[in-house]
């Protein structure tokens, strides 16, 4: 199961870095606002999939929309999941920052 968490965070994570990378965007706050996004993105579809996989429901816009609906106390509360994605995507992105450093590569 590790393994499918760093796949899950490399996948999308080295086109966003190479994206960045090209706009050449060398502040913190860029890569920190990419981390949120990607992280919630991943997060949001992986559970959706997962829960449906899991459940054996057919996988449509109306269940979606029904499971987006529960409460963020129910098991399946997507909200549950998103949450702390969205305070470890920004801080996996910052540490990757610090460890790159793009802010100090030559131009």
């Amino acid at each position: 199961m590790l393994g499918l968490e760093y796949a899950s965070v490399l996948v999308p994570g080295i086109p966003a870095y190479l994206f960045l990378r090209r706009l050449e965007v060398r502040k913190i706050y860029g890569y920190v606002l990419a981390g949120f996004f990607v992280a919630v993105a991943v997060t949001f579809i992986g559970e959706i999939v997962f829960a449906f996989a899991d459940s054996g429901t057919t996988l449509t816009f109306a269940n979606v929309v029904q499971m987006l609906r529960l409460p963020v106390t129910e098991p399946r509360g997507t909200q549950m999941f998103v949450a702390p994605a969205a305070v470890y995507g920004p801080l996996t992105a910052l540490v990757f920052w610090l460890i790159a450093r793009p802010d100090l590569a030559e131009h």
